[in-house]
């Protein structure tokens, strides 16, 4: 369970992650979410959105080996991703590129789903004593 668990927090580290490319080349930002991100406001404030991405992804990523920090960083990726799927359907977006972002955060979410199961059953079986 606890390589299951390993792998499954890695998938969702990694998923959260993934933006973070957007730090360093708006043009590839606007590309994946398929936008026209216009003006330097604009751009600072995808490059800090992709900003914060990378330190949830790399926060969940050093979880895996901090025990302590891996119910936060479970939580903290679910209200993301969760919350991106609700306003992706609260909204009604439609566009191409933000259905393929929002598909990968479907399969972000199962393996947080997925995760929590196995850090949920390995707490309550007493391992939390030992690590995940």
């Amino acid at each position: 369970m606890k390589v299951f668990f390993t792998l499954c927090l890695v998938l969702v580290g990694l998923v959260n992650l993934a933006p973070v490319v957007g730090v360093f080349s708006a043009q590839q930002m606007a590309e994946a979410y398929g936008v026209t991100i216009n003006g330097s406001e604009m751009v600072v404030l995808m490059k800090h959105r992709a900003l914060l991405f990378g330190l949830l992804g790399g926060f969940t990523l050093f979880a895996v080996f901090v025990r302590s920090l891996q119910l936060p960083a479970l939580v903290m990726c679910g209200l993301s991703m969760s919350g991106f799927v609700w306003l992706m359907h609260f909204d009604s977006v439609t566009s191409h590129a933000m259905q393929r972002i929002l598909w990968f955060d479907y399969a972000g979410l199962v393996f947080w789903l997925l995760a929590a199961l196995a850090y949920t059953l390995n707490r309550n079986r007493g391992s939390d004593r030992h690590g995940l």
